[in-house]
């Protein structure tokens, strides 16, 4: 008997809440404040706060960069995001931690930081990225913060490609140490650098392959025509141009299984076998950079002990030369010209 009248206290006990609960439950829905309190306003808030700041956006937020890359592609960056309306960098860290303090400090409100390898993953053809941080005390600032990011990467991503420039210089000792303090002085990421002589035996010349975008290709241009021991200085286009580079590499080829694959392999590459030893085998080959690279990729699995690449040297299609544009000969007709 016990145990019935315990159940039926429990039944009664669940009733009764189910009954309160559905009186309380009729009450809120007949209060019509109530109903908009709870339920439409918190649907109705997110709404508007968005209607209303939707096309809110924070003028010149301070700016701080953190650019662990050095490069000229990412000098370049920052330029164009500081000539944006939305960011004014105010000042470059050494580090995050630096950034951070200015940041706790209220001298800036967000943080742009550039990663080392950002130059390079571009020249491999990878997604690189970069990082911002803001003072969430204000949505707006992160907002000008995106903003500004996201439309010079944009911008920056369909402009920069490598470019192949051929420059004729006067074979004196110092020469290649002009050219590649101009490179380095600006800050330009040098991909690829060839020298070599030429059919007249006091001219060199010099194929430097730069990852960067038109303006500043022609920007370089005319920096190394300003050089003394420069003759002349051609940009070459791939589609106008015949490009090769010599790629020597070491392939471990400890069984006679191995070597028979790697031999296969440079026979459909139309590689040559320069040297054969008990655990290693050495090739050559000669081709554009598409070439080279898919080989070295299937190498890769047999274990690559050593590898050489010369450079890019390029030479323009048909019967024009690199001559044609002697220095000497552009400031003739430029003086015939204005006469």
């Amino acid at each position: 008997m016990k145990d019935i009248k315990l159940k039926d206290k429990i039944a009664q006990g669940i009733n009764d809440l189910f009954y309160i609960w559905k009186r309380e439950f009729q009450t809120t829905f007949r209060d019509q404040g109530v109903l908009i309190f709870f339920i439409l306003v918190p649907l109705g808030y997110p709404l508007l706060y968005s209607f209303i700041y939707d096309n809110e956006v924070v003028r010149e937020v301070p700016a701080v960069v953190v650019d662990d890359s050095h490069s000229s592609l990412s000098r370049e960056y920052l330029r164009k995001v500081d000539a944006t309306p939305d960011i004014q960098i105010v000042s470059y860290c050494a580090d995050m931690e630096e950034a951070k303090q200015m940041l706790k400090n209220r001298r800036a409100y967000g943080i742009i930081y550039i990663p080392s390898d950002f130059s390079d993953n571009i020249a491999k053809g990878k997604q690189t990225q970069v990082s911002i941080y803001c003072d969430m005390s204000g949505l707006l600032y992160y907002k000008s913060m995106l903003i500004a990011n996201t439309a010079v990467s944009l911008d920056m991503n369909k402009d920069i490609k490598p470019y192949t420039l051929s420059i004729l210089v006067q074979d004196i000792p110092g020469v290649l140490s002009q050219v590649a303090r101009l490179f380095s002085r600006k800050g330009y990421n040098i991909e690829s650098l060839a020298v070599g002589t030429t059919d007249d035996p006091e001219v060199s010349r010099i194929t430097i392959e730069v990852l960067t975008n038109e303006n500043q290709t022609q920007l370089i241009t005319s920096q190394l025509s300003k050089l003394v021991p420069v003759h002349s200085v051609r940009l070459l286009s791939a589609e106008h141009s015949i490009r090769r580079e010599l790629v020597l590499c070491k392939v471990r080829a400890d069984s006679r299984s191995v070597r028979n694959e790697v031999i296969q392999l440079a026979n459909i590459f139309r590689a040559s076998i320069l040297d054969v030893s008990t655990a290693s085998l050495t090739l050559a080959v000669i081709g554009d950079e598409t070439k080279s690279e898919a080989l070295m990729t299937l190498l890769r699995e047999f274990g690559i002990l050593e590898l050489v690449r010369t450079g890019i040297v390029a030479l323009e299609r048909g019967q024009h030369t690199i001559r044609d544009e002697r220095k000497e000969t552009t400031e003739f007709n430029l003086g015939k010209s204005l006469l």
